[in-house]
């Protein structure tokens, strides 16, 4: 067994996280040594996938870069996070279960994106909080009613 005082394993997370003086070249750099980069759109200073990226690169760091790399599919957004687009055969296995589980569900909603959600979800293991009717009414397992059981719910 290996012991790290808490100065080394400091140490170990600031350069796991790229955060040390020697900075990576560029935005698909720092995806890959990072593995993957959350993207959330709420924004107090900035969308926070544009914070990681500008505290890693510096002043170099142009937000329009990371649209053109998602854009010409150099990185790719699975589930919310960017990754590089070399990485998506690692996810395919995944990927088809949403498919297979889409095509199977017992759900037939009008809206391809709410099927491939739950199909997401019902992959994951995760919870599905909706208040579309049709969806409630499909009484697939793992679907709650967000008008009662989500926040403000009774």
């Amino acid at each position: 067994m290996h012991h790290l005082s808490k100065r080394d394993a400091r140490r170990v997370a600031v350069r796991a996280q790229l955060l040390t003086a020697q900075r990576p070249g560029d935005v698909v750099e720092t995806v890959r040594e990072l593995t993957l980069l959350q993207i959330d759109p709420v924004k107090a200073v900035a969308p926070a996938q544009h914070l990681v990226l500008w505290s890693r690169l510096g002043s170099a760091y142009d937000p329009g870069e990371l649209d053109r790399l998602l854009a010409e599919r150099t990185l790719v957004e699975i589930l919310g996070f960017v990754r590089p687009g070399e990485d998506v055969a690692l996810y395919r296995a995944e990927m088809e279960r949403w498919v297979l589980g889409v095509r199977s569900s017992p759900l037939r909603h009008r809206d391809p994106f709410d099927r491939l959600l739950l199909a997401q979800a019902q992959s994951l293991g995760a919870t599905f909080m909706t208040a579309d009717e049709q969806v409630l009414a499909a009484g697939v397992a793992g679907v709650l009613d967000a008008r009662t059981e989500g926040p403000g719910g009774t």
